[in-house]
């Protein structure tokens, strides 16, 4: 007896080890169990480069900031999340005008002080 059996894992859970047992009977009954061990492997993204940590910008005046771009080992699709640590979005004065690129124009005092910025690039 002989076949092929597929998984093709289609969730996080289906990460975790999986054990297959299979086993062998004749008509005695005397029998034989053969197990192995799936375990699903994935990489997670990386970003292409790490830039500075820390950026300046004067009241009443703009920049912009191009994030690193990101990969997966895998060849996963990639989602990039930008957004104010501690919450799950920009503060107003920083808008993402296109993947990738942040523009910064504080225009008010509120605006001052430091902003943790958070970038994550995850693939599923």
């Amino acid at each position: 007896m002989s076949g092929t059996y597929t998984f093709t894992p289609t969730s996080w859970t289906d990460l975790e080890p999986v054990v297959i047992d299979a086993t062998i009977c004749d008509w005695v009954p005397n029998c034989t169990t053969y197990s192995f061990n799936i375990v699903v492997s994935n990489q997670a993204p990386v970003f292409s480069s790490s830039t500075s940590n820390y950026i300046e910008v004067d009241m009443r005046a703009s920049g912009s900031f191009n994030l690193p771009a990101a990969s997966d080992g895998d060849g996963d699709s990639i989602i990039m999340a930008v957004y104010l640590q501690g919450t799950l979005s920009l503060p107003g004065f920083i808008t993402e005008t296109s993947p990738g690129v942040l523009t910064i124009a504080p225009t008010t005092a509120m605006d001052g002080g430091l902003s943790n910025i958070v970038a994550e690039a995850c693939d599923g």
